[in-house]
């Protein structure tokens, strides 16, 4: 045991040292006495008059009564080391803590978003599902509209439509060109049927049916005309544009004409 420079008798307060060569006691009571001033056989500490029991102070001392001798200095750098170890694994322990806590707080961030999400679309989910039976009760009605219909009139064939009357667009062409005037004469040219036996001309049509009668003109002379030329209204003759009347009424004219030569 060294570095005791601290131990003395508490009674004559003597150190320990190596010119006197005292040994030094120990009583259960804590009080330190030099052999001069208490004796091992003593059953009474001649401090305090306690019952107590003594040992001396050497290397066989108990563990126990071993470790208050010791050099604190040793027993500072001991603490010292102990304490930085369990720190160390102190302070993993509250890191893993940290991030447990933290991933806590993201998870609630995200199960408080999922049960916004949840809300929308179960929301949308109503909404839709109110609309297709909507929907539903729609069909159902027009399906019971469509059989009492049934029930009551039956069930019609579609009539077949009427195919449309073919137009004769050269003919229509000719008759507009024929509308359009000259560059090179004032006239209006007359287009020729493309078959003059079935369609006649204008001419033969104002000659057929319209007798010729005689007007005097301002001079007094008696000139002719028929019905049917497209004389201007002012009195000046202009030539008249082609005409082609459908044949069926060109055919029945004939006929017409025919029967009251006859008479």
């Amino acid at each position: 045991m060294n570095n005791i420079c601290w131990v003395f008798c508490t009674k004559c307060f003597n150190k320990p040292s190596q010119s006197s060569r005292r040994k030094f006691l120990i009583t259960s009571c804590s009080h330190v006495f030099c052999d001069h001033c208490a004796n091992i056989d003593d059953s009474q500490c001649p401090r305090c008059q306690a019952a107590c029991r003594m040992i001396f102070i050497n290397n066989e001392m108990p563990d126990e009564v071993k470790d208050v001798f010791l050099d604190v200095t040793e027993k500072v750098n001991m603490v010292f080391k102990a304490m930085e170890f369990q720190e160390w694994h102190r302070a993993r322990l509250l890191n893993h803590y940290r991030a447990i806590a933290q991933k806590y707080e993201a998870a609630k961030v995200y199960i408080k978003d999922a049960e916004n999400k949840f809300v929308n679309l179960k929301n949308k989910y109503d909404a839709a599902k109110l609309k297709i039976n909507n929907q539903e009760n729609i069909i159902q009605d027009l399906n019971r509209k469509l059989n009492f219909y049934k029930q009551k009139f039956g069930t019609r064939p579609l009539s077949n439509s009427q195919p449309l009357t073919e137009l004769n667009f050269e003919v229509i062409t000719a008759v507009k060109a024929s509308r359009t005037p000259s560059s090179s004469s004032s006239k209006l040219q007359i287009p020729q049927p493309s078959n003059p036996l079935l369609t006649p001309t204008y001419s033969m049509y104002r000659n057929a049916y319209h007798p010729s009668v005689t007007t005097p003109d301002s001079s007094g002379s008696v000139r002719s005309s028929q019905f049917g030329s497209m004389g201007s209204y002012s009195g000046r003759n202009r030539s008249l544009p082609g005409f082609t009347p459908p044949s069926k009424t060109m055919e029945l004219l004939t006929l017409l004409n025919k029967s009251r030569s006859q008479k």
